[in-house]
C-alpha cells in the first residue's frame, strides 16, 4: 500500500515537471524566433564631380619689416637730464624723446637773450656805432642755440619707439645709442619669390597676404630686376588693409603668401577626413551605392574604392580614382564603417568648402 503511494507521488511530479518544462520551452521558442535585425547607420556623404583641372596652392613666408627705422643717438656728450618717452609710445615729427642736462646752456642762452634786447634798445636811444658788439652777440647766441639743439633728440618722422637704451642720470656721447624708433606707416613685406611666381605680378598690383591668421591686402611697390642665385626675385609689398598704421605694431611677424595655379589632371575634390590609409601606404575612399527603391528611408550598402592623391589644400583633397559623377563619397567617421555595411546617407555638400583661397596665378 505504501509502495503504491509512493509511485503516485512519484508519477505526479514527473507530469508537474513536464508540463513545466513544456510551457518554458513554447516560451524559449517564441522569443528565440523573434530576432532584431541590425538599425543602419547614419552617415554623411559628398557628392562628387569630376574636375579636369585643380588649383594648387603655393605658400611662401616673410616678415613684416617697417618701412622705416631709425638707430639714434646724442651729438654731444652730456648727462641725460629727461627721457620723455616709454617703449611702444608714438611721437610726431620733431617731437623731443630726451634731453641732456642743458641747464647751464639755457642760462647762457637767456643772458645773451636779454644783452641783445638791452644793446638794441640802447642802440634806438641815443643812437650808437654799436654794430660789431652786437654781431659778436647775435654770433655766441647762435652758437648756444645749436649745442642745445645737439643736446635734444627729436623725432625724426612720425615714429612709434621700439626700444630705450638711456636713462635719466646716464652719462652718454656720441657713439651712445639712445633710441630706436620705426615709422608710424604701413608696414612692408619684402618677399623672395619664385621667378614663375615674380614674373607674372607687377608694381601696383595687390596680392593678399596673411598676418596672424588676419588676412590682408598688400599693394606691390617695387620688384627686383635682379634674380638671386636661387633663381628668386625680391619684392616689396606695403600692406594697404586694415586700420591705419596698426600693422606698424606687428614688426616681426611671420607673413604668408598664398598663390594659386591651376593644374591639368582629371579627378575629384574630396574631403580629407573621407581618406582611409592603407597598410600598403596607399588611400582608399567608402562610396555609397545607390538604394534600389526612392523611399528615403531605404538603406545603401558601402563599397571602398582606391584612391590616389593628386594634390592637398587645407580640408579637401584632389584624388584620381575609378569613380563617376554624382557619387556619393562618405565624407568622415570612416573608422566606423566597413565595405558591405549597410548605411542611411545625408548629403553634406553644402557645407564643405568648394574653393580655396590665396591669390590667383
Amino acid at each position: 500500500m505504501l509502495k503504491k503511494q509512493r509511485c503516485k507521488c512519484l508519477a505526479g511530479i514527473v507530469v508537474i515537471a513536464t508540463l513545466v518544462l513544456g510551457c518554458s520551452g513554447n516560451e524559449l521558442g517564441e522569443t528565440g524566433s523573434k530576432t532584431t535585425a541590425a538599425k543602419p547607420l547614419a552617415v554623411n556623404v559628398f557628392t562628387i564631380k569630376r574636375e579636369t583641372k585643380f588649383t594648387k596652392s603655393l605658400t611662401y613666408f616673410a616678415k613684416l619689416s617697417p618701412s622705416r627705422q631709425s638707430r639714434i643717438r646724442f651729438r654731444q656728450t652730456g648727462t641725460v637730464s629727461t627721457v620723455l618717452k616709454n617703449v611702444g609710445d608714438t611721437a610726431d615729427e620733431g617731437e623731443i624723446l630726451a634731453e641732456l642736462d642743458l641747464t647751464e646752456l639755457k642760462s647762457q642762452q637767456e643772458e645773451l637773450q636779454q644783452s641783445i634786447t638791452n644793446f638794441e634798445q640802447g642802440i634806438q636811444n641815443p643812437p650808437t656805432s654799436r654794430t660789431v658788439p652786437l654781431n659778436d652777440l647775435r654770433g655766441q647766441l647762435k652758437r648756444v642755440e645749436q649745442e642745445l639743439v645737439l643736446g635734444t633728440i627729436v623725432a625724426p618722422y612720425d615714429c612709434i619707439v621700439s626700444s630705450i637704451n638711456v636713462n635719466s642720470g646716464d652719462i652718454v656721447s656720441p657713439q651712445s645709442l639712445a633710441f630706436q624708433v620705426v615709422e608710424n606707416a604701413p608696414a612692408i613685406v619684402e618677399a623672395d619669390l619664385p621667378m614663375t611666381i615674380a614674373n607674372n605680378l607687377s608694381v601696383g598690383q595687390s596680392v593678399w597676404v596673411t598676418v596672424e591668421s588676419q588676412a590682408l591686402q598688400a599693394t606691390i611697390k617695387s620688384k627686383s630686376p635682379t634674380v638671386s642665385t636661387v633663381g628668386n626675385k625680391r619684392l616689396t609689398l606695403e600692406i594697404t588693409d586694415g586700420e591705419e598704421n596698426t600693422t606698424a605694431t606687428s614688426v616681426g611677424q611671420t607673413v604668408k603668401i598664398e598663390f594659386l595655379t591651376e593644374e591639368n589632371a582629371e579627378g575629384f575634390w574630396v574631403p580629407k577626413s573621407a581618406l582611409i590609409g592603407k597598410s600598403d601606404g596607399l588611400w582608399a575612399i567608402l562610396v555609397v551605392e545607390a538604394p534600389e527603391t526612392e523611399q528615403e528611408t531605404e538603406s545603401s550598402i558601402v563599397s571602398q574604392r582606391l584612391a590616389k592623391i593628386v594634390s592637398m589644400d587645407r580640408d579637401l583633397v584632389f584624388i584620381s580614382a575609378e569613380l563617376s559623377d554624382g557619387e556619393a563619397v562618405i565624407a568622415d567617421g570612416t573608422h566606423r564603417i566597413v565595405p558591405g555595411q549597410q548605411v542611411i546617407a545625408t548629403d553634406k555638400t553644402s557645407s564643405l568648402a568648394e574653393s580655396v583661397g590665396g591669390n590667383v596665378q
